[in-house]
């Protein structure tokens, strides 16, 4: 489970009150993933807010003009 004080550390989350941060804490949980996982796709439809815990995200795109290009966008 994610710690109430975790969710008190993310800026997004910061002038939320116990009771609302303890309604994120029950919808939140955690997932571990390995080098190269793929976490979603470009064409995904967004139904989650990422919050990264611990590590490196690469955010990549892939163009459809040209055929095997990806392009960095942002590592976090």
């Amino acid at each position: 489970m994610i710690s109430l004080d975790f969710l008190e550390q993310v800026d997004v989350f910061r002038k939320l009150n116990d009771d609302q941060l303890s309604a994120i804490q029950k919808c939140a949980e955690s997932i571990n993933f390995k080098k190269d996982d793929r976490i979603f796709e470009q064409v995904d439809i967004a139904s989650h807010v990422w919050i990264l815990l611990e590590g490196d995200v690469e955010l990549r795109t892939e163009s459809g003009d040209q055929e095997g290009r990806n392009d960095r966008v942002k590592l976090f």
